[in-house]
């Protein structure tokens, strides 16, 4: 079973997507919606500004989501009965390796029509698994993806970025199903002068993926 996002979270739902397909274990949507609506309330720029680490939901990079999940860890697992974990930095070519107990998060250009002429694009999380298979929350999907797609899809975000002023939602224009508030375009800019953390426009980084090694 894929579970399919709620809002700008697919790097959470990547997780659990890949926890529990290498455990064999079910968690309940309901159960999955509330825990991460509630860390992504306590962690909210909007709410929090000078301690916030996310705005949506949402991490640019492979060292603030695994820093993210190893900081909830203790939360996700006991809350939703899953095997513990730890989330580490690795360079991409390691993804390559495949390891019974691991898997990867991969972050790449979710649509190709931002390639090759737009300097914005979505950053978007997948679980990619031992077996080659490819776990992808925003779609609801699993498929063997060869190693060229995998890098086509993460080198894609190469001198890229991330604007919140331009964004707006692929899949819809539809943003009630994020877990706040979307701030407004002026709401944006003051919350980047108010949040040190925060930051209107993103520039990418590639080469880095996030490894999940199961701990018990």
């Amino acid at each position: 079973m894929i579970y399919e996002q709620k809002g700008s979270t697919c790097g959470m739902y990547a997780l659990v997507n890949g926890l529990t397909a290498l455990s064999n274990k079910h968690v309940s949507p309901i159960d999955l919606t509330q825990i991460i609506g509630e860390i992504v309330s306590k962690t909210t720029y909007t709410l929090h500004p000078m301690h916030g680490t996310t705005l949506l939901g949402e991490f640019f990079n492979a060292q603030a989501l695994a820093s993210f999940l190893n900081q909830f860890e203790k939360v996700l697992t006991s809350t939703l009965e899953l095997p513990h974990f730890q989330a580490v930095v690795v360079p991409f070519e390691q993804s390559k390796t495949k390891r019974a107990h691991s898997f990867y998060l991969l972050p790449g250009c979710r649509r190709k029509k931002y390639i090759p002429f737009s300097t914005y694009a979505i950053l978007h999380w997948v679980a990619l698994l031992p077996n080659g298979l490819v776990l992808n929350s925003a779609e609801g999907t699993q498929e063997i993806w060869s190693e060229e797609k995998q890098r086509t899809f993460h080198t894609n975000l190469a001198s890229r970025a991330f604007s919140w002023t331009k964004w707006r939602r692929q899949n819809t224009m539809d943003i009630a199903d994020e877990f706040i508030a979307v701030p407004t375009s002026k709401q944006l800019v003051a919350l980047s002068k108010e949040a040190p953390n925060f930051h209107c426009t993103v520039p990418y980084e590639v080469g880095q993926v996030v490894q999940i090694t199961l701990t018990n």
